[in-house]
């Protein structure tokens, strides 16, 4: 592996609360001790522009005594019966802007502090929810699409291409990504 992006912390699906990943420390000194550039990601449920800096500011915290060479990420997807899905569901986040806005909140927030940023997100949220080729203006995407091909329109620096590969040293499947 030539780098890793590291999920760091999450919002709660359900009660919104922000938590750390209970595997991030380990994780992230064991990848910097094998010398892999390391990024980190937040798992978010946002359903605005202030929660977004909510989550950069926590996920900031979280890394700040570590070597991180690659973005730091908002990983923007539905998750099923979370609350951003319940807030999508009821009509309340209509407007590719909407999550446009939430995600550049994120990123201009721990580029503020000199970090590189990007957006993680799945191709269906990527083609169905926000606009890509508006979003690549403005954001590092990091596309998630498996099966051979990534269909995403506009640029993408990063393809998570499948969820099934094996690295040693980790036991059970990682994600593979490539970068472009």
């Amino acid at each position: 592996a030539d780098f890793v992006f590291i999920r760091a912390g999450y919002r709660s699906a359900e009660t919104g609360e922000l938590n750390e990943d209970a595997d991030f420390r380990k994780n992230i000194k064991k990848a910097g001790k094998a010398g892999i550039m390391c990024g980190a990601y937040f798992f978010s449920q946002a359903l605005n522009e202030a929660e977004a800096v909510e989550e950069a500011e926590y996920l900031l915290k979280l890394v700040k005594r570590y070597d991180i060479e690659m973005p730091l990420v908002i990983d923007y997807e539905l998750y099923n019966g979370g609350r951003l899905q319940q807030k999508v569901e009821a009509g309340e986040m209509p407007a590719s802007s909407m999550y446009h806005d939430v995600v550049l909140a994120f990123c201009l927030r721990v580029e503020k502090e000199g970090y590189e940023s990007a957006v993680y997100a799945n191709y269906d949220m990527l083609t169905n929810y926000m606009d890509s080729t508006l979003l690549d203006d403005e954001a590092v995407i990091w596309a998630a699409q498996y099966g051979g091909a990534c269909d995403v329109k506009g640029n993408y620096r990063y393809w998570q291409c499948a969820e099934d590969a094996a690295v040693g040293g980790i036991s059970g499947n990682v994600d593979h990504d490539i970068w472009y």
